[in-house]
């Protein structure tokens, strides 16, 4: 009677790890997008890093580099600012213009550096624009360079495109993961499988509740590009946020993957364990009630004797 009972089991939990294991490639799926969008981010930052803000080239008035550097600078001060950044560059008796440029240098915010000829060209590190003020030419002894200075950060059409095959991965990981449910449940849209493993009720009653968790761009704290107070491709620290928000989505993807990994190897053994057990009851009932033919047989020949 208990295997009878027990035989609706199996079907169950069949059920139940089938729609366990169909939100597993989900994962999968939405790991690989994840790591897409990383690599736009990649490439945005490299296209960055080779369009920064740069002053056109000032002739420092020597005929090679090497005696540009040495070239004595004249007592005095600029600034140099980008964003909300600003950074006072001094030169006093017996500095040198390379004393100068190393300070630039270790400003944080701009590298200086002298071509063969002698030209000085300052670069901005971000995207920000690159403003040189007050006197700079006085430091430098060149009425080359002027009192204020711009370089200016220009938008980049890769970034620009970028931007948009990042929207379309985002877009993807919220399509992927309405895709993963089976037989109306969706364990990568929030919804909970409860899996039964025995045929009793209430507090007797064994079984598995798996709580599924809403995966989307959103809730991974992917946000979107271009979107008011969303992420800006032509911007450095805007890129360089996105970078992070994505390794925390993998952190997370990984996360969530041990976890139903884990649920789905416990359905698994109950599954095998429900199969083994009514084998056993039912080969247990057999012995009990079940005649043996050749036995009985024999005992009916030997009574007819």
């Amino acid at each position: 009677d208990r295997a009878g009972q027990f035989s609706g089991m199996p079907d169950g939990i069949s059920n139940g790890l089938q729609t366990t294991q169909a939100a597993s490639p989900g994962i999968d799926g939405i790991t690989k997008l994840v790591q897409s969008a990383q690599s736009t981010i990649k490439q945005a930052q490299t296209d960055a890093a080779q369009n920064r803000p740069t002053t056109d080239p000032t002739d420092l008035g020597e005929t090679n580099k090497s005696d540009a550097l040495n070239k004595a600078a004249v007592a005095g001060s600029f600034t140099l600012t980008a964003g909300a950044t600003e950074v006072t560059v001094t030169a006093v008796a017996g500095d040198t213009v390379r004393d100068v440029v190393k300070q630039i240098n270790d400003s944080g915010i701009a590298t200086a550096s002298i071509n063969s000829k002698g030209e000085l060209t300052i670069k901005g590190t971000g995207s920000d624009d690159l403003v040189i003020t007050a006197g700079a030419d006085t430091v430098f002894g060149s009425t080359g360079l002027a009192d204020t200075h711009t370089g200016t950060s220009a938008t980049s059409d890769v970034r620009a495109n970028l931007e948009q095959q990042f929207n379309d991965l985002r877009t993807q990981i919220d399509e992927l993961a309405k895709d993963a449910g089976f037989n109306g449940i969706n364990l990568l849209a929030g919804d909970k499988l409860s899996v039964i493993f025995n045929e009793k009720t209430g507090l007797n009653q064994n079984k598995l509740d798996i709580q599924g968790e809403e995966l989307s761009a959103a809730n991974l704290g992917i946000g979107e590009a271009g979107a008011a107070g969303g992420i800006d491709f032509q911007d450095d620290t805007a890129l360089s946020d996105a970078a992070d928000a994505l390794t925390a989505a993998l952190t997370s993807l990984r996360s969530t993957a041990s976890t139903l990994g884990s649920n789905l190897g416990v359905v698994q053994t109950r599954q095998d364990f429900s199969k083994n057990m009514i084998n056993a009851l039912t080969i247990g009932a057999d012995n009990l009630v079940l005649a043996d033919p050749n036995e009985e047989g024999a005992k009916l020949l030997a009574l007819n004797t």
